[in-house]
């Protein structure tokens, strides 16, 4: 995965160099914390970092893209194990729903 944020980060140095002021640096942002969420394999902020000390001038519009991508992932993710992966999760791990750890979270997020 080092490869992965490697290539990213020089793409968007490469994205900087020419400037970092076309739709296609935010895009490529907003992409990016999208895929990041979905994947769930690096966090996002240090990509944040990043993109906004590249383009400082544009940081309102680098956290509110990446925001509403980010967003947007956690919701793919939260309706793709909601609608999908509840039923194969309890099935895998039957007493989950018995421990005391999933009681207290369930009490938690319900109140």
């Amino acid at each position: 995965m080092v490869w992965v944020l490697r290539h990213f980060v020089r793409r968007l140095v490469k994205l900087a160099d020419r400037g970092a002021t076309g739709a296609a640096y935010l895009a490529l942002v907003g992409l990016a914390a999208f895929g990041f969420t979905v994947s769930m394999s690096v966090p996002f902020g240090s990509i944040l970092a990043v993109a906004v000390v590249i383009a400082r001038r544009r940081w309102v519009a680098i956290v509110v893209v990446s925001s509403v991508a980010s967003s947007l992932g956690a919701v793919a993710v939260y309706l793709a194990f909601h609608h999908l992966g509840w039923e194969q999760f309890l099935g895998a791990y039957p007493d989950m729903a018995a421990s005391k750890g999933w009681q207290d979270a369930s009490r938690w997020v319900s109140t």
